[in-house]
């Protein structure tokens, strides 16, 4: 039986707090940290 790949998800921080609880805006296309509040474009 053939094993199941796994994808690989790359983990984003924030740059000011170190946070691991960051999401993507795909309407603004921004990283938006849950924990500081900032906001930093994808690059």
């Amino acid at each position: 039986m053939p094993e199941k790949k796994k994808k690989k998800v790359a983990k984003k921080t924030c740059p000011q707090c170190g946070s691991t609880n960051v999401v993507y805006n795909r309407q603004s296309r921004d990283l938006v940290c849950n924990d500081c509040g900032l906001i930093s474009p994808v690059e």
